[in-house]
């Protein structure tokens, strides 16, 4: 499993993957809030050898602004937790969203709302 914390604004999505855990490395992207900027990113995670069956994405749930994104990343494959704000630190970065979600014990983070066909 693949951990990739996403920070949801209304025009853009920034993007941290973690690609190796046991080296603490990681990589970053931003791309748009559109669906051309997600497909993007799914190609960006493809080209990380990142496919999208492996993807844990978490975010924010920002308004209406992050609904496109998880949509689609779930389309897509992956899984996908959207976290509520109130139980996230101030200022949370798509860093440490990611890395708190790769340490954490499953489920790792209060989920919103589930879609069809997935578990928690």
């Amino acid at each position: 499993m693949f951990y990739i914390g996403i920070d949801v604004s209304k025009t853009k999505l920034d993007c941290c993957l973690l690609p190796d855990l046991t080296y603490n490395k990681r990589r970053a992207k931003m791309a748009a809030n559109s669906k051309a900027g997600i497909a993007d990113l799914l190609a960006w995670c493809a080209k990380q050898c990142v496919p999208a069956h492996e993807i844990h994405a978490v975010m924010e749930a920002t308004g209406v602004y992050h609904e496109q994104a998880a949509l689609a990343l779930h389309g897509a494959g992956a899984t996908v937790s959207v976290a509520n704000p109130a139980f996230t630190p101030l200022g949370c970065s798509p860093r440490t969203l990611a890395e708190a979600s790769a340490s954490a014990p499953r489920p790792t983070v209060s989920i919103a709302w589930c879609w069809p066909n997935t578990v928690p």
